[in-house]
């Protein structure tokens, strides 16, 4: 314990660390720390003793305007705010507005009004890339996929740590947009926000997927009798199921959640 920082009533720009709490971001403590602002967020104590983090987020006031984020220009700041970040009304290549946040600008996160996305979803459809894949401009393959990028420290997809808010950040990308799910201290919370999204997001597709792959995959063939299954299609729909492919959905959610509980 001795060899634990002691950042108590310390200023770092414009945060206060008021109290060390039990929780960490890789090795390093997060305190709770208030803002000139008024805001109050958990901050790494490398964050801060490194000077990387220096206020709530509201720092992020940039002046942006004419600048080129990808196919986006901004045009101009709006009165909204969205997590302490200004929200920049900016004008698309493609001629479409859109209001965008600065950090979602600043970190490369979006780069047009959705047109991006969707065009080289239809160029790879239309080439015959991932053809079977592509459904309403949807690659239900990735969207399927759980596959992390290397960077990924928060061991979901979609779930990142936000550096200029210290905080986990929920995103989920869906028919060229991104979304911004909310900001949470708490890693669990957001990956629970993120999980909610792609049953609501993708549940459709991956309904539709998911029937056939349970009709035409020997994996997921019940290698039962006629008269078991009729017998388990029957306690699948009292359950409240619609069929098998539903119900081995849930059960895999519910398998999940247990590996991760006990952990």
């Amino acid at each position: 314990m001795s060899n634990i920082k002691d950042l108590t009533n310390q200023r770092f720009g414009r945060l206060t660390a008021v109290k060390r709490t039990d929780k960490k971001h890789s090795s390093s403590f997060l305190w709770l720390c208030k803002c000139d602002c008024g805001n109050e967020i958990l901050v790494s104590t490398y964050f801060l003793t490194h000077g990387i983090r220096k206020s709530c987020g509201c720092l992020l006031g940039y002046d942006l305007k004419g600048k080129k984020f990808g196919r986006l220009t901004a045009i101009s700041p709006t009165d909204k705010r969205k997590h302490n970040c200004v929200v920049w009304e900016c004008l698309c290549d493609c001629g479409k507005t859109c209001n965008v946040r600065s950090d979602m600008l600043l970190s490369g996160d979006t780069k047009s009004c959705g047109c991006l996305h969707l065009e080289t979803a239809t160029k790879q459809a239309a080439s015959g890339i991932w053809e079977s894949n592509i459904e309403d401009g949807t690659n239900i393959k990735l969207i399927q996929s759980q596959k992390l990028y290397r960077n990924n420290t928060s061991g979901c997809k979609g779930v990142y740590w936000h550096r200029g808010t210290g905080m986990w950040v929920a995103r989920i990308q869906f028919k060229g947009k991104t979304y911004s799910l909310g900001y949470r201290s708490d890693k669990n919370e957001a990956i629970k926000l993120r999980k909610e999204a792609e049953l609501k997001y993708f549940g459709e597709y991956l309904n539709k997927r998911g029937e056939g792959i349970m009709a035409t995959d020997t994996r997921f063939q019940v290698r039962d009798t006629q008269e078991e299954l009729e017998k388990l299609d029957k306690a699948i729909r009292k359950l409240g199921y619609k069929d098998r492919a539903d119900w081995y959905r849930d059960c895999k959610r519910q398998v999940i959640r247990q590996a991760e509980s006990s952990k």
